[in-house]
């Protein structure tokens, strides 16, 4: 994880390919091309009886760790529990409407995911150039996901469900958390709706490998800043795995 991985990997950008990734040195079978986290992740409802809501780690029945509030999800420790802090904020309590929201719910991870909210909730709502904006004042992955924003454009293609779910989101955020009430209900929606389509053409699905079916089995998704940078090719000749 880290600067170890980059070394082996450039990214390149042309108008014909896009973004690619280039060897930057001899690769071998079973070596480790990159190795990064996820910037916001979400768990799958069919899971949260059996996987951590956090870190997703299958959950023995001696070691399950409730939350504080709902019966909805676990956490494999205390430590797991008390880091997940978008669960107490925002998503507690109502496992039906993250149900039913769909990419949504990992978009909404996505902005509940910033430190200093506040601070950068005025800067992406209110349409701040990213030229304008410096590295410093985020983490590297912050700087990541905010790069994926200044190449998004909200198409035409949202569908009614789309819009109904874009509607209820800005709702239970205001309800939730009270300074998204104090910016432009047009502007926050249209952010949630981009970064929702965002989420949609970059994430990527977190599996594990289930020794029972002998399968790779899908469990939620994730978005990683770095990799969503990267063209996604039919034929690839790597592989993804999730630890």
């Amino acid at each position: 994880y880290g600067n170890s991985s980059l070394k082996r990997i450039c990214l390149k950008q042309s108008k014909v390919s896009g973004n690619y990734v280039v060897a930057g040195a001899q690769l071998l079978p079973n070596d480790t091309i990159y190795h990064v986290k996820p910037f916001a992740a979400v768990l799958g409802s069919q899971f949260w009886v059996t996987h951590c809501y956090k870190c997703f780690k299958f959950i023995s029945k001696v070691i399950i760790v409730p939350c504080n509030v709902c019966s909805d999800v676990q956490f494999c420790s205390e430590l797991c529990r008390d880091e997940h802090t978008i669960h107490s904020s925002f998503e507690c309590g109502d496992p039906e409407f993250f149900q039913s929201i769909g990419i949504f719910h990992l978009a909404v991870n996505v902005l509940l995911s910033f430190e200093n909210l506040a601070d950068h909730l005025n800067k992406i709502i209110s349409g701040i150039s990213l030229k304008q904006q410096h590295p410093s004042d985020f983490s590297e992955s912050e700087w990541g996901i905010l790069q994926l924003f200044r190449s998004i454009t909200v198409t035409e293609n949202i569908s009614r469900q789309n819009v109904g779910q874009i509607e209820a989101i800005y709702v239970r955020l205001c309800e939730k958390i009270p300074l998204f009430q104090d910016h432009s209900m047009d502007l926050v929606k249209r952010l949630i709706a981009s970064i929702g389509c965002q989420m949609s053409m970059n994430a990527s699905t977190i599996k594990f490998y289930d020794v029972c079916s002998e399968k790779l089995v899908a469990i939620g998704a994730g978005i990683y800043p770095q990799i969503a940078k990267m063209n996604h090719s039919c034929y690839s000749n790597t592989i993804c795995l999730f630890d």
